[in-house]
């Protein structure tokens, strides 16, 4: 089992240099193919409908978006040739980076994006990394904006919950797990998760279910008082874990679907790749 086709987010606001290193690592342990994708904006969606002046600025700021991704798919490639990957490609899409996402993650195994960089990313930015990670049916693999070891992850730490997301995202993970030198599965509190989530013996259930795959998994069950993100970054230091793998949650309001919580702490302070599924 393995990523075969893995899908990039050329975030042309931001460096995305540290997000490619670590993709071209996971390709190639994963003997992947790798997908750069440069959304432009809304194209020209809008020109034919508006004139005079307010169609030339909107002209000018589509050439200003094209330039961007045109650049960014050039230091993508330029990356990747460097790093010895043959099998990839890049693409300047004339859409927006939602929609571009969306349709790509239908016909991958795995989204990598960068976590936006509070300093130089876009309004929006935030927003469309969320919608990903809620709405594209594969796991996203997050990456700090301030840079992670560009090698495939050796020590993954499972943040275990019980829940339907939590069991999505070990499943979505298993590809880079068994490749993995070192799991640990954290609980938080398991004494107050609903019943039925554990099993009559917390997370024993999970490492059988781990070692059939020839992943030996370590556990750790910790009663915290600090909330359930924090309690996740604070081990993921302590115990020297590369990457993380997590459920992702949102809930409803109103028409649209929002972060929940932990995922939201866990995505804004990250220092280390967090995979998140839904």
């Amino acid at each position: 089992m393995a990523y075969k086709t893995i899908v990039t987010y050329l975030n042309s606001s931001t460096s995305t240099e540290p997000m490619t290193a670590l993709a071209c690592s996971i390709a190639q342990s994963q003997q992947a193919h790798l997908i750069g994708l440069a959304p432009t904006g809304l194209a020209t969606a809008g020109v034919d409908m508006m004139h005079g002046a307010s169609a030339v600025i909107l002209a000018e700021q589509q050439a200003q978006l094209d330039a961007a991704a045109n650049q960014a798919v050039a230091e993508f490639d330029n990356q990747c040739k460097a790093a010895g990957l043959d099998a990839r490609e890049s693409l300047v899409v004339p859409d927006s980076a939602t929609n571009t996402l969306t349709i790509h993650s239908r016909y991958c195994d795995l989204i990598i994006a960068q976590q936006p960089d509070v300093n130089t990313a876009r309004t929006g930015d935030r927003a469309i990394i969320e919608n990903i990670i809620l709405s594209a049916g594969k796991p996203v693999l997050m990456v700090p904006w301030c840079g992670a070891e560009p090698k495939a992850p050796e020590h993954a730490l499972i943040a275990w919950d019980g829940s339907r997301e939590g069991a999505r995202a070990i499943n979505d993970a298993l590809p880079l797990l068994t490749n993995t030198r070192k799991v640990t599965v954290l609980t938080i509190n398991p004494k107050k998760a609903p019943v039925g989530y554990h099993g009559s013996l917390p997370i024993a259930d999970l490492t059988v279910y781990l070692s059939r795959h020839g992943i030996n998994a370590t556990t750790k069950s910790i009663t915290s008082e600090i909330d359930t993100g924090n309690s996740i970054l604070s081990y993921c230091a302590d115990c020297g874990a590369d990457i993380c793998i997590m459920g992702a949650y949102g809930h409803s309001r109103f028409r649209e679907l929002i972060l929940g919580g932990a995922t939201r702490t866990v995505l804004d302070s990250m220092t280390v790749p967090v995979l998140m599924s839904h």
